[in-house]
């Protein structure tokens, strides 16, 4: 006490402001404000307890340190310490005045190791904390062997937690078709708080180039998302062989917080492409492959204490083989959900008849455009677009038995209204000697409405079958049977003596055959007509099935324990209709349906087929050709069988994956899926993209622990238009999975066989990754077909030293 000094044996800790120390043994020189300390050694020789000083962000582990409160002083020895995403190990180490951190004999790594894997070795450095580190000459070091060939004469290294603008460094290589490249360079701009946008380009000899801008946004609590815009123009000036195009892309993700506004919602997922694009410029299988893709944007918007809501959205849907597509732009809705006027406010009491009676709202609009991609930006497209909007006013009474409560009646009282930008009227024209029936539209904006009373019972009976076992002890407690046949009536009268008529009739002699064509002006429009021709009805049956069955638990007791539900058979399910009003085809095709789930859901089947009660029969043409029809003949008078097939379809799927198991220290190994970000194509078992995007996770944790996976699944389907002959048959089977031989190899796969075509399928994929600690390797090669090609990538894992990388690819351009 008389020298003011304090001495802290064992777990000492000092806090003063924002200074918080900890060491084994601290020393403090009260009258000098200084403070040493030191860890300890144990009886093994084994360290412990060294010295951790904390000061607002900076955070230092070492050996021994000296400290000035007073001045900010410091030595430190043997220091480690993290700054942003690396960390810096130095022999000796001053902290200024300012802060600045000066450093002799230091290393650079992002390595987390106590003795890290790699590292760059730094003459002299000063660290700036939350900024930058800047060194004299340094090299790379890799498993304490010098490599003098990979040094710089000076070092710069941000380590700031905050965005930075700057230069992103593209990769190079070569292909045998496109040349030499340059891909993946540009420029990257932090804009504000929320908002940051990237520039890449890539460049080849050969004269192909394409440009990539994307930016992610994130707003928290209330949204997020990222759009990317992508165009790329390929050349080949050595041969024919190179498809020459000029593609692109554009992909925007949109989500909103669900707490942000519970009463409305803006989403957005948008993959709209020129049809070739993902063709010629991508090296992911999946979008290789893909022939269809789909975009929608929407906005919803409830009322809360009303029955309204209102619903906006444009879609589209792209047929990338024959580069068709389909969009609303926009197509909204406004509806009210049934009201009940009749019904009283306290809502006790049995419900009288009259109280049922409901009506609701429901209204549509539509702008559709159905076109080529390369029309999609010509005035004269637009010129085409069909727009229209329809709505109806349904009042509607549901009416029950007490005594007859599996029987249903509901009358109802419906107004419909459309409107469509153009109708359509036939005409006849004699060319040849024959009445050819002509269609012309004429495009003038009309609406048309009408009043339709209809009328539906329905009846849906339950049958159920128990089997109870009274064995004792039984492992199969109960099986349940459910059978419920549906049957159902509906009828909408003749009202064209009231409502406008919307129907005509022409004439016809073509081919030999004579008649008249009864057609509406709404015909293949937007909206149908509101009202019918005549009288329509029809009568639906069907009939579903469920079979289920009760065991005791594997470790279950007589007393003890809730028994386990197994589905046998999760439906099967038989439906057909009638409608007596149509001169021919009265009866519909017979749908067969069912299915399973086995094994916890590990296995399921599902089975469709379709099978039709009429006959078909030849035509034969002037000129000697044999066609086939359906004909309103029954096929079991014919041929004396009840149903014709048309259609089968079965699909199997097993995915299997190991139980979670346990890591070295005891606890239980995480689901992959919950730690790997699924959209980034670095953590896609099967991806072969691997060019760096800005905004991946680039190098993110990949889950090496033991467990596997493999999914197969296995689809064979008969489409039989008419003739047996005539058939198309799939018989394709496809599996994936993966499988860790250690905690650090892990092995991929995807691939699959046609039987039909007795060949394996092109898209063949095979990945091996080894994680490297620090760094991480992968290889991935797809074997056959076109797109074969091959990619080697060795890396460090921290995106500041993204890079830091080797590798060695061959692209499935050169196979062309």
């Amino acid at each position: 006490v008389q020298d003011q000094v304090v001495l802290l044996w064992g777990e000492g800790k000092v806090e003063y402001q924002d200074i918080e120390l900890s060491s084994e043994h601290i020393i403090s020189d009260l009258e000098n404000q200084e403070i040493f300390a030191i860890g300890g050694v144990d009886t093994t020789g084994r360290y412990f307890g060294n010295p951790d000083f904390k000061k607002g962000s900076e955070n230092f582990a070492s050996d021994s340190m000296r400290y000035n409160i007073k001045s900010g002083k410091g030595i430190i020895y043997n220091v480690k310490s993290e700054q942003g995403e690396g960390y810096l190990h130095s022999d000796l180490t001053k902290r200024d005045t300012e802060g600045h951190i000066h450093m002799k004999g230091g290393k650079y790594t992002t390595c987390d190791a106590d003795h890290p894997h790699f590292y760059m070795e730094l003459t002299k450095a000063i660290a700036i904390p939350d900024d930058k580190i800047i060194s004299g000459p340094a090299f790379m070091v890799v498993e304490d062997v010098p490599i003098p060939i990979l040094g710089l004469p000076f070092g710069f290294f941000p380590s700031s937690n905050k965005r930075g603008a700057g230069v992103i460094i593209p990769m190079y290589g070569e292909e045998k078709n496109r040349g030499f490249f340059l891909r993946g360079g540009g420029w990257y701009q932090p804009l504000g708080q929320y908002l940051d946008m990237t520039l890449l380009a890539d460049v080849y000899s050969k004269g192909s180039w394409a440009v990539h801008w994307g930016s992610d946004y994130k707003v928290r609590y209330r949204f997020n998302g990222n759009m990317k815009i992508d165009y790329a123009a390929n050349r080949d000036n050595s041969n024919n062989s190179f498809p020459e195009s000029e593609d692109f892309k554009w992909t925007w993700m949109h989500r909103q917080d669900p707490k942000a506004n519970p009463t409305q919602n803006l989403s957005a997922t948008v993959n709209f492409s020129s049809s070739n694009f993902d063709r010629y410029n991508s090296y992911n299988a999946n979008q290789i492959v893909n022939q269809q893709t789909s975009s929608s944007i929407s906005f919803t918007k409830s009322f809360p204490g009303t029955p309204f809501n209102l619903s906006m959205s444009a879609n589209a849907r792209q047929n990338l083989a024959d580069s068709t597509i389909v969009m609303d732009l926009p197509k909204g809705s406004f509806n009210a959900s049934t009201i009940y006027p009749f019904r009283k406010k306290s809502g006790t009491g049995k419900l009288k008849w009259y109280e049922n009676i409901g009506f609701s709202y429901n209204s549509e609009f539509t702008n559709h455009l159905d076109i080529r991609d390369t029309m999609l930006f010509k005035s004269e497209t637009w010129q085409n677009l069909n727009y229209g909007f329809r709505h109806s006013i349904p009042v509607i009474i549901n009416l029950k038995s007490d005594r007859f409560k599996m029987l249903t009646v509901s009358p109802s009282l419906r107004y419909d209204g459309v409107m469509n930008s153009n109708y359509i009227k036939k005409s006849v024209e004699y060319q040849a000697g024959e009445a050819v029936v002509v269609t012309d539209t004429i495009q003038k904006l009309t609406y048309a409405h009408a009043i339709n009373p209809s009328i539906s019972v329905g009846l849906t009976p339950k049958v159920t079958g128990m089997y109870l076992n009274t064995r004792p002890d039984p492992k199969v407690i109960a099986v349940r049977h459910v059978m419920q046949p549906r049957a159902s009536f509906s009828y909408t009268p003749d009202m064209s003596r009231i409502n406008p008529n919307y129907y005509d009739t022409v004439f016809y002699a073509q081919n030999g055959e004579l008649g008249f064509s009864n057609y509406s002006y709404y015909d293949g429009r937007l909206y149908r007509a509101p009202s019918f021709a005549s009288e329509s009805g029809s009568v639906s049956l069907g009939l579903s099935n469920n079979l289920e069955m009760k065991v005791r638990a594997k470790n279950d007791t007589v007393d003890d324990g809730e028994p386990q539900k197994v589905v046998i058979l999760r439906n099967l399910n038989l439906t057909t209709s009638y409608n007596p009003f149509v001169q021919e085809f009265k009866w519909s095709d017979v749908s067969l349906t069912t299915g399973t789930s086995l094994f916890k859901n590990k296995f399921n089947v599902n089975l469709t087929a379709r099978f039709s009660p009429y006959d078909i029969q030849p035509d034969t043409s002037a000129s000697g050709n044999i066609t086939y029809r359906k004909v309103n003949e029954f096929y079991y008078d014919n041929e004396k069988r009840l149903l014709r097939f048309t259609n089968l379809n079965i699909s199997a799927g097993l995915q299997l994956r190991s139980s979670q198991g346990s890591d070295a220290k005891g606890g239980e190994f995480q689901d992959p899926s919950q730690e790997v970000d699924q959209t980034d194509p670095f953590m896609d078992p099967f991806s072969t993209d691997y060019d760096f995007v800005p905004g991946s996770t680039y190098g993110e944790y990949v889950d090496f622990s033991i467990p596997w996976s493999i999914n197969i699944n296995y689809t064979y389907s008969i489409t039989r238009p008419l003739l047996k002959e005539d058939q198309r048959v799939t018989n394709t089977v496809n599996f994936s999975g993966d499988f860790s031989l250690t905690q650090r190899w892990k092995i991929g796969f995807r691939s699959g066989y046609d039987f039909e075509n007795k060949k394996i399928i092109e898209m063949t994929t095979f990945n091996i990754r080894r994680d490297l600690h620090c760094w991480e390797m992968r290889f991935n090669i797809t074997p056959l077909g076109t797109r074969k090609q091959y990619s080697f990538f060795i890396n460090a894992k921290a995106s500041i030293l993204r890079d830091l990388k080797w590798d060695k690819r061959q692209s499935w351009y050169d196979n062309l």
